[in-house]
């Protein structure tokens, strides 16, 4: 089995045939991730070959529906984008979709992979992942969702076994996730971090905007719904399902025996300063140390959103391991949560 290998580069003009991450030339980079779509979609089962699209640069503007592979659980797509996480929130000087359509990338394939992307909703876009009717076993990890008018992302009726982990999310109009259906299986969400949303009260919940219980399992994830929601920080109405805990909530809704409560975002973040936000963990967290780790939850990430290797036993709880300035790593943490744990006495 082969990898495929294709670029997008916004620097550079359509009319390349992605091969290279040249911005001139015949084998130049596509210009956006539509026209990659466009050009490249083909039969990967009957190839025999999976597809990897690195996109580089800077504002993509262009909608996407995910639409032109033949795939299976060996055999498919992976979107990759550039994020480091070095920034703790939007990076606009690193790849990022800026379409304001109502969905920015519509997947129609099963077994799709979204990793290090970035998606600016400017307050317009209702989502920016859309798995659609019964499309299956996708992954998002390592990715930042920022002002969209509605959901991160959304899964459509029988659209199930979605992972989900190391993500950011802020300023939503409605939930990180939502849900049209009340199947069960929905997915698994791990090590998220979401701030400031269900600015709208949808009445399912907040974290997940889910129809019925135990359609989702949430571990390592911290809630904190916009100021202005009336509704719970985590899931209000149905129950998640067996297995959510170790997360965090600025009230009492965040779901498991080991979760945090009464967490306060000034706090627990470097900064939740519009404009300026930094959503890696400050010195002082709570959130330190306070998460399931790898060995004992083999789902759980093995790294962070910064590349950052977590603790196999106790990570730290959302998308970021908090690594002191100039190394320290874990054991750092460690030794900061120690600290934390003697002040509240």
């Amino acid at each position: 089995m082969a990898e495929v290998l294709r670029y997008v580069n916004t620097a550079s003009t359509a009319g390349g045939d992605g091969t290279t991450n040249a911005t001139a030339g015949a084998n130049r980079a596509y210009a956006t991730l539509s026209e990659w779509e466009a050009n490249e979609g083909t039969d990967l089962v009957t190839d025999g070959d999976t597809h990897r699209v690195i996109c580089s640069g800077g504002a993509d503007s262009t909608a996407v529906t995910l639409n032109g592979f033949t795939v299976d659980a060996t055999h498919f797509a992976t979107i990759e984008g550039e994020y480091d996480g070095a920034a703790g929130a939007l990076d606009t000087g690193l790849y990022h979709l800026t379409t304001t359509s109502a969905t920015q990338i519509q997947c129609d394939c099963d077994y799709t992979v979204f990793d290090k992307l970035q998606f600016d909703g400017s307050g317009t876009a209702n989502q920016s992942i859309l798995f659609s009717t019964a499309k299956n076993d996708g992954t998002v990890k390592n990715s930042v969702f920022y002002d969209l008018a509605r959901y991160a992302v959304f899964q459509s009726t029988g659209a199930t076994n979605v992972t989900h982990y190391n993500w950011l999310a802020y300023k939503l109009g409605r939930s990180p996730i939502g849900v049209s259906t009340t199947s069960t299986g929905m997915g698994e969400v791990y090590n998220c971090t979401a701030y400031d949303y269900n600015s709208t009260d949808q009445v399912n919940g907040s974290f997940i905007e889910q129809d019925a219980n135990n359609q989702f399992k949430v571990v390592n994830c911290i809630g904190i719904a916009s100021a202005s929601s009336t509704r719970a920080d985590f899931e209000q109405t149905y129950t998640l399902a067996t297995g959510s805990d170790y997360n965090a909530s600025s009230d009492t809704s965040a779901p498991g025996a080991n979760s945090i409560h009464s967490i306060t975002a000034s706090t627990e973040f470097v900064s939740v300063t519009g404009g300026s936000e930094d959503f890696h963990l400050a010195f002082g967290s709570t959130l330190l140390t306070d998460g399931v780790g790898p060995s004992s939850d083999a789902s759980v990430p093995t790294t962070d959103i910064d590349g950052d290797t977590r603790s196999g036993t106790t990570c730290d709880i959302g998308f970021d391991e908090y690594v002191a300035a100039g190394g320290g790593g874990n054991g750092y943490s460690v030794i900061n949560s120690i600290y934390n744990r003697l002040l509240a006495g």
